[in-house]
């Protein structure tokens, strides 16, 4: 009895291989070779009444679908501090701070923000690393004063056309 419970489990295990716990085997899209999916997003700026003249704009995401064959790309995870020296390293390549400027930045724009414990201060705090070496919070006001002595840039206010 238990011989032929062994044998029937081994057998299971070699033919389920491919089947997932809902019972289902497991499929894959296959698209033909060159086959692209995209995205398009417009919008229009209306300059004196609206049947008269506007500006407009668009842009399209496109991207390459798998062909079949081809396994998977593999996920890779983003750290926050692989997002910080990105961010640092677009403010290097001018010729400033990075670090400086970016913890500016951060700083003007937890200033600029209305709600003080909404998602978007969590987030900023996430991206800030929050703490320096002593304990205190590196987007403390008092603490971002220091940051305007060593980044002449603005984040807030830059640009007139976003304000409206």
């Amino acid at each position: 009895m238990s011989a032929t419970l062994l044998l029937l489990l081994l057998l299971l295990l070699i033919l389920g291989k491919d089947v997932d716990a809902a019972g289902r085997c497991k499929r894959a899209l296959a698209f033909r070779k060159g086959s692209t999916f995209f995205n398009r997003l417009n919008y229009k700026v209306n300059i004196a009444p609206y049947t008269t003249f506007a500006h407009a704009s668009g842009f399209k995401f496109a991207w390459e679908l798998p062909v079949r064959g081809e396994g998977a790309r593999e996920a890779r995870s983003t750290t926050l501090q692989e997002i910080r020296e990105a961010a640092e390293s677009v403010y290097e390549s001018h010729g400033f701070n990075g670090k400086m400027c970016l913890l500016k930045s951060l700083c003007q724009a937890i200033d600029y923000l209305a709600e003080k414990d909404g998602v978007l201060m969590k987030v900023l705090h996430l991206l800030s690393g929050s703490r320096s070496e002593n304990g205190t919070s590196l987007l403390d006001p008092l603490v971002c004063g220091n940051y305007a002595n060593h980044c002449p840039l603005h984040l807030i206010g830059f640009n007139a056309f976003t304000e409206h």
